[in-house]
């Protein structure tokens, strides 16, 4: 009977591990939802370092699937998807699928405090694009603008 209880307890100490593994993994969605505002960009193939951009403004915000996008006081909009890090490789968070943007329309994704950087997927000279969490809120764009 104690062999059976104590098995019984080892099994529900593994699931609740396993379970409560889940809630300190959000979602990436979760994890990038609101506004970004953009603050520079680095790379290229130059291997430029870190450079302010101050003659454009721009700013991402994400909801749960839908993103808005205003670049110099124009606005995109579109629906996004991620592709999960199998690996879960902090900071890395996954691949980001934008549905609205031109080319590059898929980024990896990176988040490490309260910088959000994109590197355009598959492109070994491509800039990275950094962005920092902001409150500035933006309306959405008609259900009839997304693409």
């Amino acid at each position: 009977m104690k062999k059976a209880t104590g098995i019984i307890l080892l099994i529900w100490a593994v699931c609740f591990v396993a379970c409560s593994k889940d809630d300190e993994n959000p979602s990436p969605a979760n994890t990038i939802r609101g506004s970004w505002k953009y603050v520079g960009y680095s790379g290229g193939l130059a291997g430029l370092p870190f450079t302010t951009q101050d003659s454009v403004i721009y700013f991402l915000q994400f909801d749960v699937n839908r993103y808005t996008s205003i670049r110099n006081n124009l606005q995109g909009c579109g629906t996004y998807s991620f592709e999960k890090d199998s690996v879960n490789n902090p900071p890395h968070i996954g691949l980001l699928y934008l549905s609205g943007e031109n080319y590059p329309n898929k980024f990896d994704t990176y988040l490490k405090n309260d910088t959000l950087t994109l590197y355009p997927h598959g492109m070994a000279d491509g800039f990275s694009y950094s962005f920092v969490y902001s409150l500035k809120q933006f309306d959405w764009c008609d259900s009839t603008e997304i693409h």
